[in-house]
């Protein structure tokens, strides 16, 4: 497990979701104490019972999403970013004024792109114009066209990577599961900032429990089919949806190649947690996370964490040369 995702609560009320509004909360309804050379918000401390006074002692958080517009948030995304939390902007009523002085002060990524935001209009464009913003350095934005990295330090030791090097441009999260974004939107995400997404599945316990009401904190909630929603309403809480099958969605939405697709699930999360020095490829010296696919239709065949087999579907996948088709043997 790599970290924390505290997705809450410094939301806008009319962008809650599935949060329950009784929660939500602003930055500033705590007061921010101030030592000679640091700024702590005692919110955190209030809310998750943490201290943002040293960077070692973060509990294991590594996102924090929050709507940038909230009063005190924008301070509050300085001391995050400072502290080497990524910062998130989502469920928000921002405008996109308001969303670049969130990334302006630190914010590297959109939760949940299209999801409890404003929709895009031509006058106020919002967080999708986020997507249509250039990149700082000047770079196109490919995967490998960056010169300049930036070095942080965590409890795993130094973390190099390019992550805070486009002050404009943040990468988004995407629910590809056709329920939350519909897939020309999918497509018209990936042609604005094809090296921008970072899918997600936002899967809660039912995932993979079929039809019924389940359990989401203390909400009930009803699935039906990969639709996932708050009982008695049509609000989507979550999904039931698994990483496997968001990069055949995504594959699918969008036409785009299937290294495209990998990448959006491996190596842009591993750039936006900063540990694409460690993760999100297959190099000498990376960690031996990995998963095997099946050539055509990308189905699971095997799993490795730290280089240990977990999961084995070798013996059945189907993999296509040339014009032979051979059987994978099992080592």
């Amino acid at each position: 497990i790599l970290g924390l995702h505290l997705e809450g609560p410094f939301f806008a009320i009319s962008k809650k979701g599935a949060h329950s509004e009784e929660h939500i909360h602003d930055p500033t309804a705590a007061t921010t104490t101030t030592t000679e050379d640091h700024q702590d918000h005692t919110a955190m401390k209030d809310t998750y019972g943490i201290s943002m006074s040293s960077p070692k002692k973060n509990d294991g958080i590594v996102v924090v999403t929050l709507a940038p517009e909230r009063p005190g948030a924008i301070s509050l995304i300085k001391e995050l970013s400072n502290q080497n939390v990524v910062v998130a902007m989502g469920h928000t009523d921002a405008t996109l004024a308001e969303g670049i002085e969130g990334v302006t002060s630190g914010a590297t990524l959109i939760t949940h792109l299209f999801n409890a935001m404003n929709p895009f209009h031509h006058r106020e464009p919002g967080m999708l114009g986020m997507l249509m913003l250039d990149d700082d350095d000047g770079s196109d934005g490919n995967d490998e066209s960056h010169n300049s990295v930036s070095t942080n330090t965590n409890e795993n030791g130094p973390v190099t990577s390019d992550r805070n090097i486009s002050k404009h441009r943040p990468y988004f999260s995407l629910i590809v599961d056709g329920i939350h974004s519909h897939p020309s939107a999918v497509k018209l995400a990936h042609r604005l900032h094809p090296n921008g997404c970072v899918l997600v599945t936002d899967a809660m316990s039912a995932m993979g429990l079929g039809d019924g009401t389940h359990t989401l904190g203390t909400m009930k909630v009803d699935i039906k089919g990969n639709r996932a929603t708050v009982s008695g309403t049509n609000t989507l809480a979550g999904s039931v949806v698994s990483m496997d099958s968001c990069v055949k969605s995504y594959r699918k939405f969008t036409k785009c190649s299937v290294g495209e697709a990998i990448r959006a699930a491996t190596l842009h999360p591993a750039k936006v947690l900063g540990i694409d020095n460690r993760k999100g490829r297959i190099c000498a010296g990376y960690d031996a996370d990995l998963t095997l696919l099946g050539v055509d239709e990308l189905d699971v065949m095997g799993t490795w964490v730290g280089g240990k087999k977990v999961f084995d579907n070798i013996s059945s996948a189907v993999c296509f040369g040339g014009s032979k088709k051979r059987k994978i043997e099992q080592s």
